[in-house]
């Protein structure tokens, strides 16, 4: 699983050398030093434990560099309080780092190119309110293009500057 959050980006996935547990994988090891240092603000003795008991692994020849093995009923408990924490409606707003915050706009970006696909696919042949149509242009205003239409995803704006909610529902 791939997690991104105003702390880090993590990628939790099973232990290859311990399988009863989870490593939670990171790029850098401020990451993990952010995840600890969030779990020492939470209520919850369990995360306030993991959060200054943490060992950080390094391992430099690994696809990952850092990782941190945890149980998977504290992961629970982490993933919870991680949940917790959303009170904001915009996560891209919460990413203070200029530098993190551009790392994460281009997968947002890359992300939105996967849905904009999903979206020309679908609607080859769609159905609102019972009606098939052929659509004439694309959400966004271009000519429909197959072959051309997605050739370079990395700046799509802001879907939802001039958009028609009825034109993203389609029936089968």
């Amino acid at each position: 699983m791939w997690l991104f959050t105003r702390h880090g980006f993590y990628s939790v996935t099973r232990s290859t050398k311990e399988p009863d547990k989870l490593q939670v994988r990171a790029r850098t090891r401020g990451d993990l030093e952010n995840l600890a240092g969030f779990l020492i603000t939470r209520d919850q003795p369990t995360c306030i434990l993991l959060g200054r008991d943490m060992e950080i692994i390094e391992t430099p020849a690994a696809d990952y560099r850092y990782r941190w093995i945890v149980e998977p009923g504290d992961w629970l408990i982490i993933s919870v309080e991680l949940m917790a924490d959303i009170q904001y409606h915009n996560f891209k707003d919460q990413i203070k780092d200029h530098e993190r915050h551009n790392d994460y706009l281009g997968v947002w970006s890359i992300m939105n190119g996967v849905q904009r696909r999903h979206v020309y696919d679908a609607r080859q042949t769609s159905y609102i309110d019972g009606y098939e149509y052929e659509p004439e242009s694309d959400p966004w205003g271009g000519d429909v293009e197959a072959d051309s239409y997605f050739d370079n995803i990395t700046d799509f704006g802001d879907p939802q500057d001039d958009w028609d909610p009825a034109s993203f529902f389609w029936r089968d």
